[in-house]
């Protein structure tokens, strides 16, 4: 009898016992989301409910559950719609979250000192002004097409996105980067908070402004008073319940404040964000971490998500994408955000570096220290070319550009053309972000 050897020898190996014999083969590991870039996908799949919404058959449908009014007439044309309430509501916990955080890093973080500030602030003004240039030029060349009042929409950053991007299209970034990344969007924060303040609020009613300032005033009082008895070294529990009645006395008595302010704010006329920045700033940064664990998660997993689900739902057919195509008011955001921002970043990085010297750009949390050209690195871990992945994704504007964008325009028109700017710039900054990530990482390991 013959057998064929092939065959033979290849019955051992199919039969041969495992290495581990009684252990499950393991599985491939599932590809997770960085952490940090959990929110942002969340604003990406929000954005894109929205638009797929916005583009259906159910069009009609969700324009009218977004202008449905509810609740009783708390603004002066009566009451909020679903739309205002989001916007004008719960973004309200965005921006005061935003506001202690500013607080805290004008006080004990990045931006505490003038040698740790004066880079990512200078930064922040240069992608500021780059962008509100190349708009204004666009639509005052544009004639009587152009909208000129729009100049601020591309000058914001969203730091939640822009971060949380960041994780996903340049892993491995220098921490260095990562941090000047956040200091220059909290001081973009900052101006862009001015600038809807000065420039995109109406002249308000004194009477209501007034009730606003007093309730604000009141609300620093008690949240000062919470905090002395929050620090008087007694633990807390249920020994000591005079300090936790008074403790709880205070925090109800701050959200009847803060629920007064908003309100007053919204009846004024200025747009009750500013309302939330005010208060936030009430928050001593030694209170801060109870505050911003309990508000930070409703900030990022619902307000902004909620936004940019109320705002992104805009037609993007052919004939909307030709209109914006045409109108110097999404011509000059786009360009804003992707050319501007990293043009205004880098050159006045640059030039910022040049002149205070290596003390003040070590101290500024990742900027390049020793480098007078492009191509140096820092000391601190980060290098010019980790700078330009964060400049480019600096142009994802979103939140904040969306707000501007239903402040500055009256026109439906408009608002929607800026908005699908906005959105296109929010996916062509990462874009953009991600090739310049993938160049830099070849060629560093080509230099090896």
């Amino acid at each position: 009898m013959t057998s064929d050897p092939s065959a033979a020898a290849a019955r051992p190996a199919a039969s041969a016992p495992s290495a581990n014999p009684g252990r499950p083969a393991p599985r491939p590991r599932r590809w997770r989301p960085p952490a940090d870039a959990r929110p942002g996908i969340l604003l990406i799949v929000a954005s894109v409910i929205a638009l797929a919404l916005a583009n259906s058959p159910l069009a009609d449908g969700f324009h009218a559950l977004l202008q449905t009014p509810v609740g009783p007439a708390l603004a002066a044309d009566g009451p909020l719609t679903v739309h205002a309430w989001i916007a004008d509501g719960l973004l309200v916990v965005f921006f005061f979250v935003t506001g202690v955080e500013l607080r805290a890093e004008f006080t004990t973080g990045s931006l505490s000192s003038p040698r740790r500030a004066v880079v990512p602030i200078a930064a922040a003004l240069g992608g500021m002004a780059a962008p509100a240039g190349i708009y204004l030029l666009v639509n005052l060349l544009a004639g009587q097409a152009g909208q000129p009042h729009g100049w601020a929409v591309p000058t914001a950053t969203d730091i939640a996105f822009a971060v949380s991007l960041l994780a996903l299209v340049a892993p491995g970034v220098s921490a260095g980067a990562r941090a000047f990344l956040l200091a220059l969007a909290v001081a973009d924060d900052l101006f862009a908070i001015i600038v809807i303040a000065v420039f995109y609020t109406g002249g308000g009613s004194f009477a209501w402004l007034a009730g606003a300032a007093a309730a604000i005033a009141a609300f620093w009082a008690v949240a000062t008073a919470g905090r002395r008895v929050a620090l008087r070294g007694v633990p807390d529990g249920p020994r000591f319940p005079r300090r936790r009645a008074a403790l709880w006395a205070l925090t109800i008595s701050g959200l009847g404040l803060a629920a007064i302010a908003w309100w007053c704010t919204l009846r004024s006329g200025v747009h009750p964000t500013i309302a939330g920045v005010a208060l936030g700033l009430a928050i001593a940064p030694d209170a801060s971490a109870r505050v911003l664990a309990t508000l930070e998660p409703v900030s990022t997993w619902a307000a902004v998500p909620l936004f940019a689900f109320v705002s992104a739902g805009v037609p993007v057919g052919l004939d909307a994408l030709a209109d914006a195509a045409g109108d110097p008011v999404s011509i000059g955001v786009l360009a804003g955000l992707v050319l501007g921002k990293p043009l205004g970043i880098l050159v006045v990085t640059w030039l910022v570096t040049r002149l205070t010297g290596r003390a003040s750009a070590r101290d500024a949390g990742g900027v390049p220290d020793g480098a007078s050209t492009p191509g140096g690195s820092s000391e601190a871990g980060a290098s010019w070319p980790d700078l330009w992945v964060v400049a480019i994704l600096a142009g994802v504007g979103f939140t904040v550009s969306l707000l501007v964008a239903s402040l500055a325009f009256d026109s439906a028109e408009h608002v929607a053309n800026a908005t699908v700017a906005v959105l296109a710039a929010s996916v062509v900054a990462p874009l953009l972000a991600s090739v310049a990530w993938r160049l830099i990482r070849r060629r560093r390991a080509a230099s090896r």
